[in-house]
């Protein structure tokens, strides 16, 4: 530690996912062996744009009902009971906080028909 303070250098966590640093403001982390019971549990999935199958030793086939909401194909759209496409980060406005906490605004690029998560998430609550 006394090195990195030495040279005025920063240690900063690196996230597997994107926005992990901005989710885990909001929420709290949960352990592995918590999630893999949450999803034992589970009868309907709803899967926001990340491609978790490989992310846990777990038969995501044994929940009755996947909807998976992706920008692309991946190893979790293809085994999804129902894979809808969504607005990429270029077309739609939103905010990125990286791994030192700095929340960063962006704006949509380009059009899209699809609906971003947030709206997906809106529709839901009705």
């Amino acid at each position: 530690m006394d090195v990195i303070e030495a040279t005025f250098s920063k240690l900063l966590p690196v996230y597997s996912k994107s926005n992990t640093k901005g989710a885990l403001n909001i929420v709290d982390a949960i352990s592995k062996e918590d999630a893999l019971e949450l999803l034992n549990n589970t009868e309907v999935l709803l899967n926001f744009n990340d491609d978790i199958i490989n992310d846990f030793d777990f038969d995501f086939k044994s929940i009755p009902q996947v909807i998976t909401f992706a920008v692309a194909e991946n190893d979790t759209t293809r085994i999804s009971d129902i894979a809808i496409p969504i607005k990429s980060w270029l077309e739609t406005d939103g905010t990125f906080t990286n791994a030192e906490g700095l929340t960063q605004d962006f704006m949509a690029v380009c059009e899209s028909d699809n609906m971003s998560i947030g709206e997906i998430i809106n529709r839901l609550n009705g």
